[in-house]
């Protein structure tokens, strides 16, 4: 079935892409951003704790689907020494949309269901991450961070659709008002490093070039319901396999605040997907232990 392969290839690829806080990724694919960076802070110091607080606008198109939405993520890191540090990073995601309805998967056998209308799609899912970070070179014009750890994601997308039932050979509607609710359930688990250069600007700006490989493989669960009384439902589990991906970007840093925008285009790759627009409007605020760390140089100095 042609239209549940695009909606399973779509759920699955949305999921992937979801897992990295504030980055569009896609199996194989590199995009450069202005965004907040992956880590808290583009440098650190001994004892320092460091927290970044980030939202997100997301809307994401293709020519059958349309879903808008926020992100929301907690970056978090302490800091053992002016070498080494480490981080965590929690996020959540809920988007809302529409496309065309798609017909149950079970067999409702004498009947067939007659789409009614279209399809109302809810997502959400939980992002969660740790790095290690060494920060093998910090001077006041230039800083180097490298980092790495597991990360994992849990999503859950529902599509649900309206439809009606008709009876053969007549094919003449029976009955009407009946739903079906087509629920993914996906677990990825993974791995992602990188790097992160600080480069102060004077005054309260500052430029963090970053870069990040990730990787991620995991499960995911359908399961297909209808109100249709007496006819249960089918659910199947699938390996997703094993996929990578590479984000590079700028973030532009204000005083405390990051503001990034992103406006993507991205082609089909195959007979079943769809060219995907995608925009996202991110701002991020960070806090620290130590909010003026040059002027207390200056005082011991």
């Amino acid at each position: 079935m042609k239209t549940s392969d695009f909606v399973f290839k779509l759920i699955i690829a949305f999921s992937i892409y979801l897992l990295l806080p504030q980055s569009l990724l896609q199996a194989q694919q590199s995009n450069f951003q202005i965004a907040p960076s992956p880590i808290a802070y583009p440098y650190f110091e001994e004892g320092r704790h460091d927290g970044n607080l980030g939202v997100s606008f997301i809307n994401i198109s293709t020519q059958d689907m349309n879903m808008t939405g926020g992100a929301g993520d907690f970056k978090g890191r302490i800091a053992f020494s002016e070498f080494a540090a480490i981080d965590g990073n929690l996020g959540l995601n809920m988007l809302g949309g529409t496309m065309p309805g798609i017909p149950p998967l079970i067999s409702l056998y004498p009947y067939i269901a007659e789409v009614a209308g279209e399809a109302t799609l809810t997502y959400f899912s939980f992002r969660m991450a740790f790095n290690i970070e060494i920060q093998p070179v910090k001077t006041d014009v230039f800083s180097l961070i490298f980092f790495g750890g597991p990360n994992m994601n849990i999503s859950q997308f529902t599509i649900t659709t309206p439809f009606n039932l008709r009876l053969p050979p007549t094919y003449t509607t029976v009955a009407k008002g009946y739903t079906d609710t087509l629920t993914i359930n996906t677990n990825l688990t993974g791995w992602q490093a990188g790097v992160q250069i600080d480069l102060p600007l004077g005054g309260d700006a500052r430029l963090s070039p970053f870069f990040m490989y990730s990787s991620f493989s995991g499960t995911a669960t359908l399961t297909d319901t209808t109100t249709v009384s007496g006819y249960g439902s089918t659910s199947m589990t699938v390996d997703v396999p094993g996929a990578t991906a590479t984000s590079f970007g700028m973030d532009i840093i204000f005083g405390e605040i990051s503001i990034g925008t992103l406006l993507q285009q991205m082609a089909a790759s195959d007979s079943t997907t769809q060219d995907t627009s995608i925009i996202m409007i991110s701002i991020s605020y960070h806090f620290s232990s130590e909010e003026d760390n040059t002027g207390l140089k200056e005082e011991e100095m």
